[in-house]
């Protein structure tokens, strides 16, 4: 069920298809259609801030990095807030499926039934949406049409999957990761949280500095000549964004976390026509729960020692981060 689901993952698709399926999702993921979005982002993240200020601790992981663009994501494709714990689940199961250099029979099972459990979801909330639209993502991309056709039923389930996977755990993972460069850099930790002025170029920092997506495979399509070597089609090559971003050739001092760094322009979100279609969306998110983080807590520290990360290196990130005032 799992892989059968990846090959319709438009991120997997070859064109002319991928540019079909492309076209019709990336108006919702247009800078203008992001920015209406902003004041809905800082209204999650206050709330999510406010339940814990009194505690005097916080998970970043847990109790902010992961639930925030879940929510975002659940309420733009017209989840109703009563499944959204749903998931919470669904999505961490699948994206542990596809992780097979970390893969457990467990995690086999739970990433099976992840699968089935958000495809039957979006099958039922599809058929729901054809009868009553609503203004939400899934209404509308149930709705469009151009001179390319609209999507499939199973389209709209992929799609679905790959906007709640895709938009979720990559940034939650970069969070996490930029609160912790941030309290392992304190000078930049205090000039960040006394300049607001810093937030954008602050944003491409973090996806520099500690990128979530570190490895992405990719097959030649052709023979390739690269150095000394003939990379031939059918050739499976691993490239590794976080090297690509810490290039000393192309970076001053690349180890350095710099939040005003002018050499910053970075590969995370990828390059050319896969490049990362909720990259607006993604950086909205980073801006405001960082600044959030600064404005809504007062001065915070690590709690543990060594932070815990997850076993993967395909979506790297941490499994908690304490941190307590």
């Amino acid at each position: 069920e799992f892989f059968r689901m990846m090959k319709r993952l438009m991120k997997f698709l070859d064109p002319p298809e991928h540019a079909r399926v492309r076209a019709l999702v990336s108006r919702a993921f247009t800078p203008r259609a992001v920015e209406r979005l902003r004041p809905r982002i800082g209204e999650i993240v206050s709330e999510l801030l406010a339940a814990r200020r009194d505690a005097g601790r916080l998970d970043v992981i847990a109790d902010f990095a992961f639930p925030l663009p879940i929510i975002v994501i659940c309420e733009m494709l017209g989840v109703p807030v009563e499944d959204v714990p749903l998931f919470f689940q669904w999505s961490e199961d699948f994206a542990r499926r596809g992780d097979v250099g970390a893969l457990t029979p467990e995690r086999e099972r739970r990433g099976e039934e992840a699968t089935r459990g958000l495809t039957d979801y979006f099958l039922r909330l599809i058929d729901e949406r054809r009868r009553t639209p609503r203004g939400d993502l899934l209404s509308d991309l149930i709705r469009v049409e151009d001179e390319r056709g609209r999507l499939g039923e199973l389209e709209l389930v992929a799609t679905g999957i790959l906007l709640l996977q895709a938009g979720h755990e990559t940034t939650a993972n970069l969070i996490g990761k930029a609160v912790l460069a941030l309290l392992r850099h304190p000078d930049e930790l205090a000039r960040f949280r006394a300049d607001p002025g810093l937030d954008e170029a602050a944003c491409e920092e973090f996806l520099r500095y500690d990128t979530s997506v570190q490895i992405t495979p990719k097959v030649a399509t052709v023979d390739l000549p690269y150095h000394d070597r003939t990379i031939r089609a059918g050739e499976t090559v691993a490239t590794f964004r976080g090297a690509v971003n810490r290039d000393p050739a192309r970076y001053a001092d690349p180890d350095r976390l710099d939040l005003s760094r002018r050499d910053g322009r970075h590969h995370s979100f990828g390059v050319g026509a896969y490049h990362c279609l909720g990259a607006s969306l993604a950086r909205a998110e980073i801006q405001i729960a960082m600044r959030g983080l600064m404005d809504g807590l007062p001065a915070f520290e690590l709690v543990t020692e060594r932070p815990r990360y997850k076993p993967s290196l395909y979506l790297h990130g941490l499994e908690s981060l304490e941190i307590g005032w």
